[in-house]
């Protein structure tokens, strides 16, 4: 249940009545000549509303503004919209709250601005009004009904934006017999909307709605209802039109079509950002010796307000390097007083720390020309979020440089930096921003993605990538799961691949931990997982320029897996093993089983250097052969990994669980890391 307490609302406007779409359309003594004002009905206060009347209103502002039913990722994104923004479940309530309810109002006037709207409601107000009789009711406005609509528009203040909505809400409250024909208009194709929407039933059939040329289909179809239809009669028409898409949809990409281009190997990272750097391959140009391995420092994260670190041990974010130090944030989902700190990488000597305040969380750093970039949550709610900053502090001292604040709902990897620009997700309901290194001022914010969380774009000279779930917005309709490819410098889309690379199918949402990463033939590479232990996932591999999946190879991938040489460097835990898979084709080249029967998740994720692969399960971390996985050196405590291409390794050193827990990757919610970090030399 959905449960909305709705008091005070017998102040609101309940709008302007549509019941001038009712009989005749007249405009009484009541009117005053313009939008009448309507009592409240008190058993809203209290009213109760369902899953399904949040079905059925957001079914009937799709119809209000596309003529046709709500897709089943827009249907999931807007229930929850309304849900958790008090709006209740029903249209005319919708329309009600619109002048005072600011988040709504933006929400209703994203459906009226859209393309998908304008071009059903085009021309001049008269025009425009007869274009929504046609659509929302099926007929003709007379004469009274027409002006009393162009008069409201014109010189009562209704928005073309709320028209729609205003007119369809109104029908549903006249009681004239016009009006109960209209009312019952709407019922009907309300009820083929929710019908057509629960026949959307497989991969295949969802992604098959999506586009003009299927909504134009769907929209066809829903206008043969009436007000005398007989909706259990119209599940035939239904399914006909179901099977249609499906057969009429062009697949996306296909299979192993054209050989990849010719591979460019990474020069390797270092290690100054997610996964070493903005193509994100764990790729570290360093040689592990690891008969000179050993320990050389311990050092311990400290916070100033629990100075007791066998009692208070902080969560070490995933570390960075530049000039010398390594620079790491603490906490996650906390609201503790949270702190950087930069510390020395060769002798693990603590060189400045810095004072968050109280954060709910702190995303890892990024590194780049002499500023630490990283972004916190303050758990205060803007808006439709929550408040974040982008803080710039000078890796020297720690000065704060610059703090920019922006809104969102998620939490971040560390940013992205790229030729002197920062990129990371943002906005309410998901989005990318891009801000400047040297300011930190934003450049730009666009909100075409859906809402996931721990992940950061891919960037090289010319575009962004980044992996979505299911994303809508009235702007351009709803887009399945796949690559998103946006232009580096203006953060316009530029391309989008559709591919689910997690399942189960109701798996519409949730954390992915999807960061892409740019590959070696002009590939970008995928891995997905909702974060949960049991969940079949998949590696894919994308040809941007050829808009086309080249290969998906499925399993229970853990962590992000690595890319060096033309291979990808992979923890599959069912079987637990690693998996060295052919960049270019997708087959395995090899797989090798080193862990103990004690070992049931990893922690972290796989490296990648020129002559080995580093990772760690929940017990031990390994150096194992990167040509055939053989063990070379095993330390008997868990934790992540980072290594620099001078030769040192770093171990965040990860709380023991119980073996059956499973550790998410490091962008994980869970807390894992204890606030140790051990420094090893690994070359002699």
């Amino acid at each position: 249940m959905y449960n909305r307490f709705l008091s005070g609302v017998a102040a609101l406007l309940i709008g302007l009545l549509a019941g001038c779409g009712g009989v005749n359309d007249a405009p009484s003594a009541a009117h005053g000549g313009g939008p009448r004002l309507l009592s409240h009905n008190s058993t809203h206060e209290t009213q109760q509303y369902t899953d399904a009347d949040y079905d059925s209103t957001v079914h009937q502002i799709y119809i209000a503004y596309f003529g046709r039913p709500a897709d089943p990722y827009g249907l999931m994104e807007y229930k929850r919209r309304l849900a958790s923004n008090g709006v209740p479940g029903d249209v005319r309530l919708v329309n009600a709250l619109y002048g005072t309810h600011a988040t709504l109002r933006e929400l209703v006037d994203s459906f009226g601005g859209s393309a998908e709207s304008s071009a059903l409601y085009t021309g001049t107000t008269r025009d425009f009004v007869r274009a929504i009789y046609r659509n929302v009711l099926n007929r003709e406005p007379d004469q009274t009904g027409w002006g009393f609509w162009v008069d409201a528009i014109e010189r009562q203040g209704l928005t073309r934006s709320r028209a729609s909505l205003s007119i369809m809400a109104g029908a549903l409250e006249n009681t004239t017999a016009q009006g109960m024909q209209d009312a019952e208009l709407v019922r009907r194709r309300t009820a083929v909307a929710v019908r057509f929407a629960a026949a959307l039933d497989t991969i295949e059939r969802v992604d098959a709605y999506v586009g003009d040329t299927a909504a134009a289909k769907v929209r066809a179809m829903l206008a043969t209802v009436t007000h005398a239809t007989d909706v259990s009669a119209f599940q035939a028409q239904i399914d006909a039109t179901v099977t249609e898409l499906v057969v009429e949809r062009v697949p996306s990409v296909p299979l192993h079509p054209t050989p990849l281009p010719a591979r460019q190997d990474a020069t390797g990272d270092a290690w100054t950002a997610f996964r070493g750097g903005a193509s994100h391959t764990g790729y570290v140009a360093a040689t592990i010796n690891p008969a000179s391995i050993r320990q050389v420092w311990q050092w311990d994260a400290v916070l100033p307000d629990k100075p007791d670190y066998a009692v208070n041990r902080p969560t070490i974010r995933p570390i960075v390097f530049a000039n010398s130090s390594f620079f790491v944030t603490t906490g996650i989902f906390a609201y503790d007083r949270q702190q950087v700190f930069a510390v020395d990488v060769a002798t693990g000597r603590q060189k400045w720390s810095r004072d968050l305040g109280h954060q709910t969380y702190v995303s890892p750093p990024a590194v780049d020309s002499g500023r630490l970039v990283f972004t916190a949550d303050s758990g205060t709610v803007s808006g439709m979020g929550f408040a974040h900053n982008v803080h710039f502090l000078d890796t020297r001292d720690g000065t704060e440089l610059a703090r920019t604040p922006y809104v969102s709902q998620g939490a971040f990897a560390a940013p992205t930096i790229f030729a002197g620009n920062v990129y990371n997700g943002c906005d309410a309901y998901g989005g990318l921003c891009a801000w400047n290194l040297t300011s930190g001022n934003g450049l730009w914010g666009h909100d075409w993605m859906a809402q996931t969380d721990f992940w950061t774009p891919a960037a090289d000279a010319d575009q962004l990538y980044a992996y979505a779930p299911p994303t809508c917005a009235p702007e351009f309709g709803c887009l399945p799961s796949g690559l998103y490819i946006y232009d580096r410098l203006s953060g316009q889309p530029t391309g989008h691949i559709a591919e689910r690379i997690s399942v189960p199918l109701n798996a519409l949402r949730g954390d992915f931990f999807v960061s892409p990463i740019i590959g070696s033939y002009g590939n970008v590479l995928v891995y997905g997982s909702l974060g949960v232990s049991d969940m079949t996932s998949a590696i894919a591999s994308f040809e941007p320029a050829q808009s086309r999946l080249v290969w998906k190879i499925a399993g229970n991938y853990q962590g992000q897996p690595a890319v060096a040489h033309g291979v990808v460097y992979a923890l599959n835990q069912n079987p637990m093993r690693i998996e060295a898979i052919d960049e270019r084709t997708g087959q395995l080249v090899w797989t090798s089983t080193v862990t103990q029967a004690d070992e049931q998740a990893y922690v972290g994720n796989i490296i990648a250097t020129r002559n080995a692969l580093v990772f760690s399960t929940n017990k031990r971390v390994y150096i194992v052969d990167i040509n055939n996985g053989s063990v070379q050196w095993v330390m008997q405590s868990p934790g992540e990994v980072a290594i620099t291409p001078d030769g040192y390794m770093l171990v965040s050193l990860a709380q023991r669980v119980p073996d059956t827990q499973w550790l998410r990757s490091e962008e994980s919610k869970p807390a894992m890391t204890n606030g140790r970090i051990l420094g090893f030399r690994v070359v002699p």
